[in-house]
Parts: C-alpha cells; sequence; structure tokens
C-alpha cells in the first residue's frame, strides 16, 4: 500500500499564523524493488473542520460537502511534492484539516488517508486586572491577592503578570518575594497561580 506524508506543516504545528504552501512527500514502500517508480500519484484535499466541515474547492471557497481531491501543482512524480495554498482564505479561530492519499500503478489507494490538523489563530488574547481597581484615586492599605481576566477565541496557554513600584522605580521578583531594583521590565513577568 502506498503512503503520504507532510513535512509542511510539520506534526508539532497544531497552531499556526501563517499557511502559503503545503508540502509532502510519497512512496510505496510495499514495492521494496523500486518504491518511487511504483507510486502514481498523491492527492490532497482541504477540510474547514469544526465548527462546519465544509471542503475546500479549489476554485475560491469552502463548498464541497465531501472531499474535493487535487493533484499537487508540482512535484510529478510525488515523492516530494508542493502545492500553493496562499489564496486560501483562512479564518482565525477555525481548525482545519489537510488530507493526502497516495495511489500506486496498481490502482491502490493509501488506507487510512493520511491527515494534519491545524488551528489558525492570527487573533491576539486579551487579558484584564479586576483587583486592584484601575485609576489614579485607587488605593488599598493591603492587596492579598491580584485577580483578573483573559479570553482568547481559541484557547488561552497563560496569563503573565508584572507589578511594579513606581515610586521606587523596580519590579516585583517572584523569586525573591520583595521589589528588585536590578531586574529589568522584560523579565519580570511571572505566570498566575490559579486560574478559575
Amino acid at each position: 500500500v502506498p503512503i503520504s506524508s507532510y513535512t509542511a506543516p510539520s506534526i508539532n504545528q497544531y497552531y499556526l499564523t501563517g499557511l502559503t504552501s503545503l508540502v509532502g512527500t510519497g512512496s510505496d514502500p510495499t514495492n521494496f524493488g523500486n518504491p518511487v517508480n511504483s507510486l502514481d500519484i498523491v492527492e490532497i484535499a482541504i477540510s474547514s473542520g469544526w465548527p462546519a466541515i465544509k471542503w475546500w474547492d479549489w476554485s475560491g471557497g469552502f463548498t464541497g460537502d465531501a472531499p474535493v481531491w487535487k493533484l499537487p501543482g508540482t512535484g510529478m512524480p510525488y515523492t516530494g511534492w508542493t502545492q500553493n495554498v496562499n489564496n486560501i482564505p483562512w479564518v482565525s479561530g477555525l481548525t482545519y484539516t489537510i488530507v493526502s492519499r497516495a495511489q500506486d500503478k496498481a490502482s491502490n489507494y493509501e488506507v487510512p488517508v493520511n491527515t494534519r490538523t491545524f488551528v489558525f489563530d492570527i487573533t491576539s488574547p486579551t487579558a484584564k486586572v479586576n483587583l486592584p481597581q484601575e485609576g489614579i484615586n485607587a488605593s488599598a492599605n493591603s492587596l492579598p491577592v491580584i485577580t483578573g481576566t483573559a479570553f482568547d477565541n481559541v484557547g488561552l496557554n497563560r496569563v503573565e503578570l508584572r507589578v511594579k513600584h513606581l515610586t521606587a522605580d523596580k519590579y516585583w521578583n517572584v523569586v525573591m518575594n520583595d521589589f528588585d531594583a536590578t531586574l529589568v521590565s522584560s523579565a519580570a513577568w511571572f505566570s498566575y497561580s490559579t486560574m478559575n
């Protein structure tokens, strides 16, 4: 049975901020005599995935109800192939699945097909401090906790904080548990300890 694989996007790229081309390979390892020459074609298809599964029609939209297979634009005989996808209007927050299948010269298709799923995300997350309250007139004689909220359209990885003593011009050092005059602003961020 022939096989196909991807080199771009790579297997560890689940979140993408851009994708202009698909790159992959094809072979027929069951033909030990010549795994290259026994490969016939590689076909690819792209699904818009969740929340509405539609397939890219290769003419401008996700309109297909079933996979719309296409031969890659370059790479014949497809042992190493590339397909330009610069014209696809990726939507931030949506999940997409790329599917490829190889076929050998005996008309055997790759089973199961090879898939690569990713989330396209170019939307920045937001964060807000609720306590202490914002404003020059806000004051407190104690601050046991700092609370806030954060949001992202895909999912949050972590929230980081930075606290500065304006009068002393020092940042809070979470390791020293004190304000530190030697700590630069870029190194003063620390992660939250609890998030509900």
